[in-house]
């Protein structure tokens, strides 16, 4: 195995045997569907040699880099969690497979492309959605910091980006939306009508996002603040849920017009009521976990499992610090990123 790659592996002190490193990138990197390249995947899925055969594309690369979340500052997650992408920026052209159905995702279907990215500072997921056939594409809640990460991959994969779209505003990042309407003027930034914040599509409740032969249905569930959307994949069975509904949690509500029973009464009814196999995606993660579904949550989640007069009560009890970014992440954020704001706001 090559150094490079061992060294990156001891720093995390995962890397036991060559056989370790084949398991743990077959189980994440495959069930998560975040290899930049299908070809990659197609040589670990035949071949009993996956970990030296995929070590020497990785060696091959530019910058390999590697996603975890640190929650070691958690008490009760002292550990290192491999998030996700194996992201290869690879000289070798013939690296990437030609074919449109390589590119999609391998667990909802040949038609569509799937990504979920982290943005590990403020343990943001954004997600790539697009059509195959046409490939027109969204993308949901991208952050400022990792703008040149999404367009890249966006120029990388052929796709016509047409949204950017916002689950809320948010405080604790700053949105990608204006910087990406920047490098690609076509794209709309989207967001819900009643945050007024400034963007090019504001969304009502019940309101349509479409993408090729695809579309999101637009689902006002306010709470966390009183702009929050969540948007429902009907077609492929998803939900993304941003700060509203998280994984055996959810966002806060002790600001930004943020109120705990109707974060309840929001998610119980927008949500929760979905079919129970729905996958739910959140807009952040603290605990290494990528996605959950309706049926799991209506079990497992702490919080929205208890009577709302004690749903209310324990998020009046939660004394949170305030976002560390919050005084820059909101003005700039009103505006969604498309003007430029001082930087002493």
């Amino acid at each position: 195995m090559g150094t490079k790659l061992l060294s990156v592996w001891n720093r995390i002190n995962v890397l036991k045997t060559s056989s370790t490193v084949s398991q743990l990138i077959c189980t994440y990197g495959a069930a998560l569907g975040q290899f930049s390249h299908r070809c990659a995947y197609n040589t670990l899925k035949k071949s009993t040699q996956c970990a030296s055969s995929y070590s020497s594309q990785i060696l091959k690369a530019r910058k390999p880099v590697f996603s975890f979340v640190n929650t070691s500052e958690k008490n009760q997650y002292a550990q290192y969690s491999l998030l996700g992408t194996l992201s290869l920026s690879v000289k070798d052209k013939s690296a990437y497979c030609s074919d449109k159905k390589s590119i999609s995702s391998m667990s909802f279907g040949e038609d569509i492309l799937f990504r979920q990215l982290l943005e590990y500072k403020s343990y943001t997921y954004t997600y790539l959605l697009a059509d195959v056939a046409t490939n027109e594409a969204v993308l949901i809640d991208p952050v400022i910091d990792t703008v040149d990460r999404d367009v890249r991959l966006v120029f990388e994969l052929g796709l016509n980006l047409l949204y950017a779209v916002n689950t809320h505003v948010h405080a604790d990042h700053i949105t990608g939306s204006g910087s990406i309407k920047k490098m690609i003027p076509s794209c709309k930034s989207v967001i819900a009508e009643i945050s007024n914040a400034r963007a090019d599509v504001k969304l009502k409740e019940g309101d349509i996002i479409k993408f090729g032969q695809f579309q999101l249905e637009a689902r006002s569930t306010p709470g966390h603040t009183d702009g929050c959307m969540s948007f429902v994949w009907h077609e492929k069975g998803m939900v993304f849920t941003g700060d509203a509904l998280l994984i055996r949690g959810c966002g806060r509500t002790d600001f930004q017009q943020g109120n705990p029973g109707t974060l309840y009464d929001s998610v119980h009814k927008k949500i929760l009521s979905l079919p129970q196999h729905f996958k739910v995606f959140p807009g952040h993660d603290y605990t290494g976990q990528t996605m959950s579904s309706v049926g799991e949550e209506l079990r497992f989640n702490s919080r929205l499992t208890k009577p709302k007069n004690e749903f209310i009560e324990v998020m009046g009890r939660l004394n949170l610090p305030y976002p560390k970014q919050i005084d820059k992440a909101l003005p700039a954020n009103m505006v969604c990123g498309v003007f430029d704001v001082p930087e002493n706001s």
